[in-house]
């Protein structure tokens, strides 16, 4: 019996050789590598600790040092994009992203580490999660650092690092928060362009078209017309919430924070 977090065959066959050893003497391995995976997702989704692995996954100390050794050689920065590009092509888009919507999100965290502040606006002692997804909401990067640093100051790396590794991105959208500093990075820097989102203003009133608590057919247009490329990126944030080993970060190292937003996102857990 499967879990929701089991990969499925055709996902497998796409990154499989990824998880491959580089080395084949030695004795064969005991244990199926997509057993290994599964297991790790199923860690990560489930926020359940490494020996609290359920019994028909391999050992945990085993599942764990694949992990380990796998982290070291950046599978899982680019597994997923693998997975990414099926999940692209299947909703009818090109493998490739062409426009990236980027957010961050404030994250409290339970130790002290070098990359470690406060976000004043959110009230938030920790880090900052800054992602740049795709339309579908596909994981394009994740950067990881101290809550402390601006959007409009941060995003600019972040998104220079999503074109990099994706250069047929042509533009980039965010909110209110990107202004200044990020829209002239990637204006001078980058050669693209940064959108940034507003809200769609409410035509005005009429006189007598009163609804339910005042309001009008039009001033309900305005709470629910959000511009899609506003809604995608926080949306994908909000996805880790359902795993509490995202919510909470008890590691000390900040790269083992974005693997776990990487194996998080929704189309690869």
């Amino acid at each position: 019996m499967g879990y929701p977090s089991d990969l499925t065959d055709a996902e497998w066959a796409l990154i499989e050789h990824y998880f491959q050893p580089r080395d084949r003497r030695g004795s064969a391995s005991l244990h199926p590598r997509k057993r290994i995976v599964d297991a790790i997702l199923y860690v990560v989704r489930s926020a359940c600790q490494w020996r609290m692995l359920t019994n028909d996954f391999p050992p945990w100390q085993t599942v764990y040092d694949h992990f380990s050794r796998w982290n070291k050689r950046a599978v899982w920065e680019v597994a997923p994009n693998q997975v990414n590009a099926l999940h692209r092509q299947n909703n009818g888009r090109s493998a490739s992203p062409s426009y990236g919507m980027i957010d961050s999100q404030s994250v409290k965290t339970e130790y002290a580490s070098e990359e470690r502040g406060i976000d004043g606006g959110k009230k938030v002692k920790g880090h900052k999660r800054h992602s740049v997804v795709d339309i579908l909401g596909n994981l394009l990067h994740v950067s990881v650092h101290a809550a402390n640093c601006s959007d409009t100051v941060a995003g600019g790396p972040v998104m220079a690092r999503a074109a990099e590794k994706y250069p047929s991105i042509e533009a980039f959208s965010g909110d209110a928060g990107y202004h200044g500093t990020a829209v002239k990075f990637v204006d001078e820097t980058l050669g693209l362009v940064l959108h940034i989102s507003t809200k769609i203003k409410a035509p005005p009133r009429e006189n007598g078209d009163h609804g339910k608590r005042g309001q009008t057919a039009f001033s309900t247009f305005y709470r629910i017309a959000v511009m899609l490329k506003k809604v995608v990126c926080p949306r994908f944030l909000q996805h880790p919430h359902g795993q509490g080993k995202l919510v909470y970060v008890m590691e000390g190292e900040v790269f083992n924070v974005a693997v776990d937003v990487r194996l998080g996102s929704p189309h690869f857990s």
